[in-house]
């Protein structure tokens, strides 16, 4: 675009301010859209909006997405969809991760977001892992490491190096597979982003957001020991931290402490 054109365009596609294209995560935890302006190279968002449905709950105990949480994932996907009309994108994005990829009625569930004229793509683990680790990619170009990918259902693992992925897993929520690595392990996630969240306002962090947050293999451990013994009431009086993740942080501080371990992670 040459700067004539430019100049008109303030506010339209250049700039950034023109809703162009959405994505709709499906994950075990929560429903999330997200809406985009500007070049595919440098996406700017303009929208952020998720619903915590928890689809994942009762797949431990039943092997099914719980009704309740179908419904309450159902009424978001409907909100999104009439937002996504008002704003008169159609380049649309669907993806559905580890809850509807293991439960029993998965397929329904999917048959129902399709008759709402979405076209939802189920992500293979493996597939999803490498997701991962290409958004810690472009976000710290040239990194090597190991990027984890906590969800409500899963866990992916998968190596970085050299601009690119290597070996990728995606485990259920406690199964640990691994050798020591002697590498950054980068932490992706909504559970991962609370307790970074923890971390900065016990060290009186002067920023607020926890993206790019580091710890040193120690401190990591000593939060998660800490994170571990802790009370999800207490942890709840954070205004930063939901009731939602503040139930979890406790068990996902015992699986870094496996990672730790496993991965002796840098």
């Amino acid at each position: 675009m040459t700067l004539r054109a430019r100049r008109p365009d303030r506010e339209g596609i250049f700039s950034g301010h023109k809703p162009q294209r959405a994505i709709i995560d499906i994950g075990s935890n929560t429903v999330r859209l997200v809406v985009y302006g500007g070049s595919s190279r440098a996406p700017t968002v303009l929208l952020n909006e998720k619903v915590a449905a928890r689809l994942g709950r009762d797949i431990a105990t039943t092997g099914r997405l719980a009704d309740e949480a179908i419904e309450l994932a159902m009424r978001g996907l409907r909100r999104f969809v009439l937002l996504l009309d008002d704003l008169g994108i159609d380049d649309i994005e669907t993806v559905a991760t580890a809850a509807a990829r293991d439960a029993k009625n998965g397929g329904e569930f999917l048959a129902m977001v399709q008759d709402l004229g979405l076209e939802p793509r189920l992500i293979l683990g493996e597939e999803e892992a490498c997701l991962s680790a290409h958004g810690v990619l472009g976000a710290f170009p040239g990194v090597e490491g190991v990027v984890a990918d906590l969800g409500g259902g899963s866990l992916e693992l998968v190596s970085i190096a050299d601009g690119g992925t290597g070996d990728a897993v995606s485990l259920p929520l406690g199964t640990l597979r691994g050798s020591p690595v002697s590498k950054p392990l980068y932490l992706v996630g909504g559970t991962w982003r609370a307790m970074a969240v923890y971390a900065m306002e016990q060290r009186k962090y002067p920023l607020s957001d926890p993206h790019g947050v580091g710890l040193d293999a120690g401190e990591a451990a000593k939060l998660a020991a800490r994170l571990a013994r802790s009370d999800p009431q207490e942890l709840r009086q954070s205004e930063r931290i939901s009731t939602m993740r503040s139930e979890k942080l406790p068990d996902a501080a015992v699986l870094l402490q496996a990672l730790l371990r496993k991965l002796e992670p840098t």
